[in-house]
Parts: structure tokens; sequence; C-alpha cells
């Protein structure tokens, strides 16, 4: 199979499983994630170690750039996912007990499990097909795998378990659960993909973020992008998401795989197309489609309270720690005024940013503040900045710019 040096490699090498699951080379780092509590250093830790592809070799890390599939595919049980079950520890043991498990051992922080289980060689659509029937088989068993198993190239980071189970006679699992048709709401004659990406448009043409709320909007735009088109939709959410003054790719995606592993079923695509209605995004849709919002019983809200408080306990877009990102809305024309309190800030801004480089990796603002691409976060400021000259409910912009140049100065 593949491995590679970190999670963010894109040079892969042939490895032997076995000889990846036995080695004790990357011991004492595992040990060191395991005593520590912050999960943010935990995870810079995790980060740096070796992984691989269990379940084949690639010449780029995505299903398209499948060299063989290796006859495994992996799973993986987090302890979240699985609170209920009170002898969690001996899971592992019960496991064993399973002819199909070729391997079982602690995650990295070693807090779950995962596992190899040998499947016939398989295209990254039956791949995703077995998965699913040994999902299904798990759930009947009462146990809740990471639907993140059933993607082809994913990655697995190095782990130690001195205890690890193997079964090198392992039964190869053969089953496969092919995908229902979905039912969908759309308007008879309409494609929700065409009016998704309509709005999107109007969404970068005037940088509108329409998720201020992570309690309320993104969670909403999430779930509803999930149900409607799964996997597929990460990448209208990303684009949805990044108008946000704190928008960060991982936390993006770390919503968008949640919401795809808990599966608000009555949250629509509808929520979506009233969100952006409500910020004043015009769409040509019928009115029955705007309020497809879905009605949530008594038993969907306190889902939505108990992932937010497992995922974010301290509030990551919490609306009291962002400044709300209000629609600017410039003249149609450019008129001749008065100066403005900041034109003088304004000018140094732009002269200084035009005349430094702008570093490709990402910049620490702050503690809490992390800007992912500095072109971007520089024009959308000097935009806001001169439409709002001397607005002091948009002073946190002008002040982020110079805090920027601090930063870059040094």
């Amino acid at each position: 199979m593949s491995g590679f040096e970190n999670c963010k490699s894109i040079s892969p090498k042939e490895v032997n499983l076995l000889s990846w699951l036995t080695s004790d080379k990357y011991r004492d780092k595992v040990e060191q994630v395991r005593k520590i509590q912050d999960e943010n250093i935990q995870k810079v830790i995790k980060a740096s170690l070796p992984a691989i592809t269990p379940s084949g070799t690639f010449s780029t890390r995505s299903e398209k750039g499948l060299i063989e599939h290796s006859g495994f595919m992996a799973f993986d049980i987090d302890f979240k996912d699985n609170s209920d079950i009170t002898n969690f520890d001996e899971l592992k043991k019960q496991l064993s007990k399973l002819s199909n498990v070729a391997y079982c051992g602690l995650s990295v922080r070693g807090r779950g499990f995962w596992g190899c289980v040998p499947i016939p060689g398989s295209t990254p659509e039956l791949h995703k097909q077995r998965f699913n029937a040994l999902a299904k088989d798990f759930k009947d068993m009462g146990i809740v795998l990471d639907p993140s198993g059933s993607d082809v190239c994913r990655l697995r980071i190095y782990s130690f378990d001195p205890e690890g189970y193997f079964n090198h006679n392992a039964k190869p699992y053969t089953k496969i659960l092919k995908p229902q048709p979905k039912r969908t709401t759309r308007p008879a004659l309409t494609d929700s993909r065409e009016r998704v990406e309509a709005v999107i448009s109007q969404i970068k043409e005037n940088r509108i973020d329409i998720t201020q709320s992570y309690k309320g909007e993104w969670f909403l735009i999430a779930s509803g992008m999930a149900n409607e088109f799964g996997e597929s939709g990460r990448g209208y959410f990303h684009a949805v998401s990044r108008y946000h003054l704190k928008y960060n790719e991982s936390e993006t995606d770390r919503m968008f795989d949640d919401v795809l592993k808990k599966t608000y079923s009555k949250i629509s695509i509808g929520s979506f197309f009233k969100i952006a209605s409500d910020y004043g995004i015009k769409q040509n849709i019928a009115k029955e489609s705007i309020d497809e919002i879905g009605e949530f019983d008594i038993e969907v809200k306190e889902k939505e309270a108990e992932w937010l408080n497992e995922f974010y306990p301290h509030g990551v877009r919490s609306d009291n720690r962002v400044a709300k990102m209000e629609t600017v809305k410039m003249p149609a024309t450019k008129k001749e005024s008065a100066p403005g309190p900041w034109d003088q800030d304004i000018t140094e801004l732009e002269q200084f940013f035009n005349a430094v480089g702008l570093p490709e990796a990402h910049i620490q603002l702050s503690a809490v503040e992390r800007i992912t691409d500095p072109s971007l976060f520089i024009k959308t400021h000097l935009d806001i900045v001169k439409g709002q000259n001397g607005n002091m409910r948009y002073a946190p912009y002008l002040e982020r710019l110079k805090e920027l140049r601090t930063i870059l100065s040094n």
C-alpha cells in the first residue's frame, strides 16, 4: 500500500502493512499524544506522524489516483460515537471473535479502535458499497463505524498497540450494500444543483457571509448540503463558508464530516435557500422551495445541541467572539465625497500591501484568528473599510489590517 511521510505529504512510497503495524519506530510520539490533554497539541503531533492508505497504492491521494486495491478495508470505532457501550475497553476482545477481522488495535489517541478487514480487490465504488454493508453489520451489533472508511483513499495515521490483535487467516468480507435511490423534495423540472450554484455565484460576487451564526446558519447549511449532495456537497460548503472572518479549512471539513456522519435528515437544502434569502440574495425559484427549511421536532433539536456541545465546546465560531460581517453596499457609481477619517490609514495600508510579498502559508493573526488566504483577506477588508470609512462599527476590520501589517513587517 502507499505510505506518506506525514498527513500533508503528497509523495507516496510502497509500504508493507504487517511491517507498518508491528513497527515501534514512532512509539514515543504516540505515547506522548496519549498523555496530552490539549487536543490542539495532539493534532500537531498527529499531523507529524507517518500515514498509509490501507486500501491500496496511489499515484495521488484521490480515487482517480488508485493504482491497485490492496484487498483491505479499514474501519474506525470512536468512543464518542459509541458512548452507550458500557464495556468499550473490552471491545477489541469482542472484535477478535469476528472471522472477518484481520487486525484490530488502539487508535493514535488511545480513545478508540481501528482495524482491517480483507475484501476482494475493488473499485472505489465497490469499496464504498462493501464498507456500507460492513457498517450495517456493525450497527446491527450496536457498534457505530466512522463513515470515513468508505473512502478508498482514506489515510490512516500511525498508531502503536503492543497488544494488537492479528488474524492472518481472516475470511474475506464479500457483502455489498448498494445505495437506495434518494427521495428528495425538489420541485418538478428544477435542478437544485443549478440553483445552489446560482446562489453561490452571488455570494462570491458580493462577498457575502451567510454563516455568521455557527449554531444556526453554518450548521443548517452544512446539513442541507450533506443531505442533498452527500460528499459532493463539500465543495459547495467551502465556497459558502470562506467569506466568514474566521474561515478555517480544517474546521469547515470537520463540520461537514460530522453532519455527514450524524445525518440530520430533517434538514433539507431549503435551509440554504431560506438563509440566502434572509441575506438579500435573490433567487428565481418557487416559494415552496425557499420554505423547505424543514420542521424540527424536539428530537432533532436535542441532537443538534448535543452535536454542538460535543464538537464545539468552546464555541469555535461562537457569535460572542466573532465580529459579524454584514453586506457592505457600495455605491453603483463612484461619486466625489469629502475625505474620510480613515483615508490616510487606508492609503498607507494599500501602499504597504502592494509593496510587500505575501507568504503562501497560513498566517496566525491572533490566538483565535487564522488567515488562510492573505490576498483575499486584504482585498475584502480594504473594500469594507473603504465603503464604511469612519464607521466605528467596522473599525475591527481596519485594526486587523494593521495587525497583519505589523506581522508582515516583522
